[in-house]
């Protein structure tokens, strides 16, 4: 749903919450390349949140921002009984 349904890479808002410095762009744009591959940036990624609080999902939540559309068209799937995660 990142980037499509809301403003934000929610990966990243994770990393840069907790205060860690790692360059995120850099990661990216090394997979881009073919330098390595998708998968390993995701790990990369996750292996920077080990050991932090529960807490730091609440803040990246509260920060969400919807794009256009998107709160209708959930709203929609969930009368509809749709179920999206």
């Amino acid at each position: 749903m990142d980037a499509t349904m809301i403003k934000d890479e929610t990966l990243d808002n994770l990393v840069k919450f907790a205060g860690i410095k790692v360059d995120i762009d850099k990661l990216s744009k090394l997979a881009m390349d073919g330098k390595i591959s998708l998968r390993d940036t995701l790990k990369f990624r996750v292996s920077y949140l080990k050991g932090k609080s529960a807490k730091l999902i609440k803040q990246v939540i509260s920060k969400i921002r919807f794009n256009e559309g998107s709160k209708v068209l959930l709203k929609t799937l969930n009368k509809m009984v749709i179920i999206l995660v």
